[in-house]
């Protein structure tokens, strides 16, 4: 009936930040955006049979356990999926082959499971119809897909504002992705028999998920380096440091950011207002750096731990030796325990994260599927914080 991409879709619409369901709740949409990769399904209109297939075979690949069998209603064509594939585990295993037959397809266990990580932990769907209520909550109960909000659009506003109204009564039945910042990117236009637009909505979030993981395996290999020329670096200061003494010269470093001048009098250390803000439990006017000196590096490093800024942490490991070996180990804590964080989150194949950013698009690798951490934000808010810490411990190991 409809094919997708028909026309050119205006990407530079912004979804409302709160609408309502058909209980009357507000919907958060900023935040499950935040959250999630927020799936907008529109429906044609309540009368339309091609619409809730969606659906369904949305609940047959993961939204629901109770449903492993989806028959499509005009091609009679049936997908079936093995329900041990659907139980939650720490993480996706298993390989059952292809069964084919006439107009019935076995999907393979590996194939379910990846896609329900995906619809059960990187998307959320919000679905839109223009109504009435009462048909809308009938389709909503009959498919079932109770788990996500049904949003009338009795006057057609939200259709009108994303470009997508079709008629005085009807919406252009789409998938659209709504980014973080509300803005819509169109995943399919368009929905007819036994196109129902799963294909372009795996498409995508398969991508979005290997895409994030191939950046985590790349961002893993870069943490390590730094990680080897940290224990590298802090070895020849050591060495350095039997031969010289405590005071470390760490050459001409240069900041823009923060300044510190040593009184030659009381020995006291004099930091900038944006330093003392970020280290105010750890330093004050009355400390000296000859105290700090007194304490192992072990404990320094705890102390380093707490703050927040890595940036902040480099600049005062000029202060001296055993402030630049708390830096350090505080550092390279922090680089292991991001290598860690985001490994968990990595395909694996027999217990060991993949090497290859290549590899991730194997589903029959092994992901972990089970708890509320384990969703595509999650990767993916660990690995721009792994890459945060990777860029600046990599400027300073470079000078």
């Amino acid at each position: 009936m409809f094919s997708y991409n028909m026309f050119s879709y205006n990407m530079f619409i912004q979804f409302p930040s709160a609408v309502r369901d058909l209980n009357g709740n507000e919907i958060d949409v900023k935040a499950l955006a935040q959250k999630y990769q927020l799936i907008v399904i529109t429906l044609k209109a309540t009368w339309c049979p091609v619409c809730p297939e969606l659906m369904k075979i949305l609940n047959v690949w993961g939204v629901r356990d109770d449903v492993d069998v989806y028959v499509d209603r005009f091609s009679q064509a049936h997908r079936s999926v093995n329900p041990k594939s659907k139980k939650v585990c720490s993480r996706s295993i298993g390989l059952r082959q292809y069964n084919d037959g006439l107009n019935q397809l076995s999907i393979p266990a590996p194939i379910s499971q990846f896609y329900r990580l995906l619809l059960r932990h990187d998307a959320y769907f919000i679905c839109i119809c223009p109504g009435p209520e009462s048909e809308l909550a009938t389709i909503q109960r009959s498919i079932p897909f109770t788990t996500h909000p049904f949003v009338c659009d009795a006057d057609l506003s939200l259709a009108s504002k994303m470009q997508l109204k079709l008629s005085s009564g009807e919406i252009w039945p789409s998938i659209l992705y709504i980014n973080p910042d509300l803005f819509i990117r169109s995943i399919g236009i368009g929905r007819g028999p036994s196109n129902y637009g799963d294909a372009a909505l795996f498409k995508h979030l398969s991508r979005q998920r290997w895409n994030m993981e191939g950046k985590g395996v790349d961002t893993v290999r870069k943490a390590r380096q730094e990680l080897d020329w940290l224990n590298m670096r802090v070895e020849k200061w050591e060495r350095k440091r039997a031969g010289v003494g405590a005071d470390l010269d760490t050459g001409n470093h240069k900041d823009d950011h923060a300044t510190r001048d040593i009184d030659s009098n009381n020995d006291q250390l004099t930091l900038s207002d944006n330093d003392q803000l970020t280290l105010s439990t750890l330093v004050s006017s009355s400390t000296t750096t000859s105290s700090f000196n007194t304490l192992p590096p072990e404990i320094l490093s705890q102390i380093f731990s707490s703050v927040s800024s890595v940036s902040d942490l480099i600049r005062h490991s000029r202060v001296s030796c055993m402030w630049y070996l708390g830096v350090h180990n505080a550092l390279a804590s922090r680089l292991r325990g991001g290598i860690a964080r985001v490994t968990l989150l990595l395909p694996q194949c027999d217990g060991y994260a993949v090497q290859n950013p290549g590899d991730v698009e194997d589903v029959t690798l092994e992901r972990l599927e089970d708890g509320p951490d384990c969703g595509f934000r999650v990767l993916e808010q660990r690995v721009a914080e792994l890459v945060e810490v990777v860029k600046v411990v990599g400027k300073w190991v470079e000078v």
